[in-house]
């Protein structure tokens, strides 16, 4: 999942900002090693008893938002919700978040309804969470008009409405907001708000895979290889389920193991099949668990082992894959009661967990 994400809402807070765009809040590793410098600094002047620069930023927002300055007390709550400069706190956060959302901030209005919406600072409630997200989105801000429009979609805080869903939805992807255009994606390729249209649900997928959005990633893959909305292209597919893959989303994983199990757009390479089939496995993907114990079973791809073999087919059976139990049955008629035992307590969690020794 993308940082500041959940299913499909964005529910990162965000700055007051004069130009309406969201900032990139994440820490990389740059941003890392500047904070750890600042820190040293800091743990520096303290010592010769200065005051930190950001203490007497913090001051400033304090007397700016006491002074009514709604932007300086949507940026205090920022403050408060991070830690940043101050102890963390969500319901100071929330306090000064409201104050600015009072004066029609939208930023605030968007993370006051971030707040309500994941139960921050005070008691979940989708209503209230709708209604700040619904008074920012008519501002104009992209991360709540897709927020809004998740909530008509899974019909909480507002009566479910697929084609306020889209509207909404579309409103943020004309502004470049990723996870709405994987959003309005999605509405289009499976016909809910809107007519379906396999073109247009491919162009708004691709848009947002450009932006790193792996499960976008991971339909435009498909959409390649199947040559829905696009023509066919297995060595594209291929392209975009390795960098789905790559993200850690569990269905390009098996996917892309696949591909090179079958030679999809790609050299086939049994041994690179057995690779990403077993990431999918280690996430709990029943059916590269299932083809992950096939391939210890007959030595394909990696060495015959029939305690992994096992395993595998066993964790694939208690997920309901039927055919597994058999080929379980198989491998355990080549163990030793102790080889049994050893991979069972693997697939329940036992020394090492089921991926011991691969």
């Amino acid at each position: 999942m993308v940082q500041g994400t959940s299913g499909n809402r964005a529910l990162q807070v965000i700055p007051a900002v004069s130009n309406g765009r969201l900032r990139d809040m994440r820490m990389n590793s740059t941003l890392l090693c500047r904070f750890l410098f600042a820190c040293t600094v800091a743990c520096a002047v303290a010592a010769a008893g200065v005051e930190p620069a950001w203490a007497g930023r913090i001051d400033r927002l304090q007397k700016k938002a006491e002074e009514g300055d709604a932007r300086a007390q949507n940026d205090l709550g920022l403050a408060y919700y991070n830690g940043d400069g101050v102890e963390r706190s969500f319901e100071i956060a929330l306090r000064w978040y409201r104050k600015a959302a009072e004066q029609g901030l939208a930023e605030a209005q968007y993370n006051l309804g971030v707040m309500y919406d994941e139960g921050q600072g005070v008691a979940e409630d989708d209503e209230e969470a709708a209604r700040w997200y619904r008074r920012a989105a008519d501002q104009g801000l992209p991360a709540a008009q897709n927020n809004l429009a998740a909530m008509y979609e899974e019909g909480t805080g507002v009566a479910q409405d697929d084609r306020l869903a889209a509207w909404w939805y579309r409103q943020a992807a004309e502004r470049g907001v990723a996870i709405a255009q994987k959003n309005l994606a999605a509405m289009y390729d499976e016909g809910r708000g809107v007519e379906r249209d396999p073109v247009e649900a491919f162009r708004w997928y691709r848009k947002a895979a450009e932006q790193g959005i792996p499960e976008a990633q991971y339909h435009v893959a498909l959409a390649y290889q199947t040559g829905s909305g696009v023509e066919a292209d297995r060595a594209k597919a291929a392209e975009w389920y390795r960098k789905a893959a790559e993200q850690g989303y569990v269905r390009a994983q098996s996917m892309l193991g696949m591909v090179y199990d079958l030679g999809k757009g790609v050299a086939a390479d049994s041994t690179e099949a057995v690779r990403w089939y077993r990431k999918a496995a280690e996430q709990g993907d029943a059916a590269s668990q299932y083809v992950l114990g096939m391939k210890y079973l007959r030595g394909e791809g990696v060495q015959k082992d029939d305690v992994r073999a096992f395993l595998w087919l066993s964790l694939a059976a208690s997920q309901g894959i039927e055919q597994a139990v058999t080929y379980r049955d198989k491998a355990a008629a080549n163990m030793t009661p102790e080889q049994i035992s050893e991979a069972l307590g693997l697939a329940t969690g036992g020394p090492g967990g089921p991926t011991a020794g691969d």
